[in-house]
């Protein structure tokens, strides 16, 4: 090696090894991560997007790791490199909070707007659910176009999408009515817990996955 441990030696310089104790310290502190992370995710496990879930994961490991091997060379011991880092972990800490506020306040801005959406979608689901299973009849058909109607305003470019590729499939008598219809439905509850997840970019809203669909 060209960089060998006995040049940086000669140099004066040292090499310190994490112990035992930091080492347990992020270990314990990334399973906390990691837990958290799969405690939050929204309960439609077949539109979840396993990529951006791994990258959070892997994301907060490695600012636990770069956070505990800063502190481990300010002092080899944890308790004193805490000490130092106060500071500068209590700008940190002030910095988080502000983000945290700024999120919750956008929140609580956006939930009567959220709480709307699923009502709407509770209703779409209940008119879907009472349409015939051929197409050509209207039974329950006034109640399925007023419930997409009102949904409309809330309702995103994805649903969209998908509502009117099943209306043409319905229109041309390709498929089953009420299944399309509660295909519509059942994406209007995942694009609810897109909407609602704490953690964005975790729900892809992808038909295929969902067997109704199909």
């Amino acid at each position: 090696m060209a960089f060998s441990i006995r040049r940086v030696k000669k140099l004066g310089l040292t090499i310190r090894r994490p112990r035992k104790v930091q080492i347990l310290v992020g270990v314990m502190l990334s399973f906390t991560w990691i837990a958290g992370v799969l405690i939050s995710l929204p309960p439609v496990s077949s539109q979840l997007c396993r990529l951006v879930v791994a990258i959070y994961c892997s994301a907060g490991v490695l600012i636990i790791a770069a956070a505990i091997y800063f502190l481990h060379l300010i002092d080899e011991y944890f308790f004193g490199s805490l000490r130092t880092a106060a500071p500068l972990g209590a700008v940190f800490v002030a910095i988080v909070g502000l983000f945290a506020y700024l999120i919750s306040a956008e929140r609580e801005a956006r939930r009567p707007f959220l709480d709307k959406q699923l009502e709407d979608c509770v209703r779409l689901a209940e008119a879907a659910a009472k349409l015939p299973t051929s197409p050509g009849t209207d039974a329950h058909l006034t109640n399925w176009e007023d419930a997409w109607n009102r949904l409309s305003i809330f309702s995103d470019a994805n649903l969209e999408s998908i509502h009117s590729k099943f209306v043409y499939l319905d229109e041309h008598h390709s498929g089953n009515m009420r299944d399309n219809a509660l295909c519509v439905a059942r994406m209007c509850r995942v694009m609810v817990h897109a909407s609602w997840s704490v953690i964005p970019g975790l729900v892809a809203e992808d038909p295929r996955q969902e067997p109704i669909c199909q």
